[in-house]
């Protein structure tokens, strides 16, 4: 999620004291294979690869087999793990497709940085050094672009168009008084369904999370108008997609990603015959060592997990409350 301009947006509804950054996101066992150990981690779960249907750690070669000729190919990331983006660049590589038959969508670029996008491309179709610069990325709120570099050069070295997944921020305040059609036209609203999509039951999901990822301080009465609008964003970037091409890959938050109440929701709507596989990025916990224990190894939620040492950072509820008064 775009938390600079969502921050932004959300302080106009709730009080400045209660705001946080919003965060996207989120049988019988044998030996899973590495993508590559980051030396001291103790859980046993990092770097190894889980199957969600059959239960069971898959060895690498499984995995890409499993996605190199899906329709789409949703890759959910915590979106400050520098491993987590190492590893998107490892399965990109394995896509199968030839140039131009795939396009890379990012949530983390939005429509307004679409014509900076192209006109870069159109000088540097083989190079990513530069992107960063030229859509202003470091002005966006995500993190640092050295994460990503790789991430969009391996999509420029296979020939594939990165392109925007995401309406921009300030779009966000008008679903709350427009509804979907804010950034949805009609035929996409038809589609879509978006109003409807959501069971009870996933909209209280949505709005527990909404609600741990603001430490428990977003009031009540903000909850749902949260659930809008992040059922907005996975059915725009679902039509965005598919609009851009038959095949994709997709860089988006874990929680875009889920297979039940996410992106992939959407593109069955509007194509249910497409193959779409969805590998999940997972940072382990400490003595977490069960995958069972992971919501992610869900077969609703995931094709596949790939679990991930935890990135280490400093505790925003923490920082919220040691201001709170006492």
């Amino acid at each position: 999620m775009r938390e600079q301009n969502d921050r932004a947006i959300v302080r106009r509804l709730i009080p400045a004291a209660l705001l946080l950054s919003w965060l996207a996101g989120c049988a019988g066992h044998s030996p899973g294979t590495d993508v590559g150990r980051a030396p001291g981690d103790a859980n046993p779960l990092v770097d190894k690869i889980w199957a969600s249907a059959s239960s069971a750690f898959v060895e690498r070669d499984q995995l890409d087999a499993a996605f190199a000729n899906a329709d789409y190919l949703l890759l959910g990331e915590v979106h400050d793990n520098a491993r987590h983006h190492e590893i998107q660049a490892q399965l990109i590589a394995h896509f199968e497709g030839p140039p131009h038959s795939v396009v890379v969508g990012f949530e983390q670029l939005d429509n307004s940085q679409a014509p900076a996008l192209e006109t870069y491309l159109s000088a540097h179709p083989d190079d990513a050094s530069g992107l960063g610069a030229a859509v202003d990325w470091s002005g966006s709120g995500w993190p640092q672009w050295s994460l990503y570099e790789p991430v969009f050069q391996q999509a420029l070295d296979k020939g594939w168009q990165p392109i925007p997944l995401m309406f921009a921020g300030e779009q966000s305040r008008r679903i709350l008084d427009q509804g979907y059609s804010a950034v949805l036209g009609e035929d996409a609203l038809a589609v879509l369904q978006p109003a409807t999509a959501l069971s009870d039951a996933q909209k209280a999901q949505v709005e527990a999370v909404m609600r741990s990822s603001h430490c428990g301080k977003l009031p009540q009465e903000y909850l749902p108008r949260m659930v809008t609008i992040q059922t907005a964003k996975d059915a725009y970037m679902a039509w965005r997609q598919t609009a851009s091409g038959p095949r994709g890959i997709l860089i988006v938050g874990d929680g875009h990603a889920r297979k039940d109440r996410g992106i992939p929701l959407f593109l069955r709507k509007i194509n249910p015959q497409a193959n779409i596989v969805v590998v999940s990025m997972v940072e382990v916990e400490p003595g977490v060592t069960s995958p069972g224990d992971y919501p992610q190894v869900e077969p609703s939620y995931s094709d596949y997990v790939i679990f991930t040492r935890r990135q280490q950072r400093d505790d925003p509820c923490a920082a919220l409350d040691s201001r709170a008064p006492g």
